[in-house]
């Protein structure tokens, strides 16, 4: 039986919300109390709701009072900085079998910022055993989370500014995107690319 694995939507029923903490060593740290205060926050929001996944270098002295510490699993980690959405694992699912867990490389936005230490917290999250899955090593590919959204029903949305920007690898192979390029990685059926500027 041939399986059908499928990016799920973001509202889709997680296991945990992922973190990346802000600490002294990241591009926050000009404005650290201001952002280590949004960030806790969120992890309220998130802690209040579900389980919330918490990776940095310490567990965050902000947190030392947290009302929902139960629902943290944190992991230690040397982080870069703090964008999750973009280093983080993406996600496959299919109805019978463990998540497939893609680690795409993340190149801190075409090497503006550092993130060879962001690079290598899916494999170490993968190795403590906190996540249940398929561990996929996709980093020959430059992929952040952040520059696509599925609908979960097999529909992949991106735009050509976020993967063919001059400085993304896509866009030094190619003008334009290859039709087809990210469906066999994300399971999806049909894929639509917004010009954008």
């Amino acid at each position: 039986m041939e399986k059908t694995y499928y990016l799920p939507a973001e509202w889709h029923k997680q296991s945990y919300i992922q973190l990346t903490w802000p600490h002294a060593d990241t591009d926050w740290a000009y404005m650290l109390d201001e952002v280590e205060t949004c960030f806790v926050r969120l992890a309220t929001e998130i802690a209040s709701r579900q389980p919330l996944l918490l990776v940095a270098p310490e567990f965050p002295a902000a947190l030392a009072d947290f009302p929902y510490r139960d629902q943290i699993t944190f992991v230690k980690c040397p982080t870069n900085d703090t964008w999750a959405r973009d280093h983080a694992f993406i996600t496959l699912l299919e109805k019978h079998s463990d998540p497939q867990l893609l680690d795409f490389c993340f190149n801190g936005w075409g090497m503006k910022f550092a993130a060879h230490k962001d690079n290598l917290i899916n494999s170490h999250l993968f190795k403590t055993g906190v996540l249940n899955g398929d561990y996929i090593n996709c980093r020959n590919f430059v992929l952040e989370g952040g520059s696509i959204e599925s609908d979960g029903e097999g529909t992949l949305l991106t735009t050509s500014p976020c993967l063919l920007a001059p400085n993304h690898p896509l866009a030094q192979r190619h003008r334009s995107l290859p039709d087809g390029t990210l469906q066999p990685a994300s399971g999806a059926l049909a894929g639509l690319r917004l010009p954008g500027r």
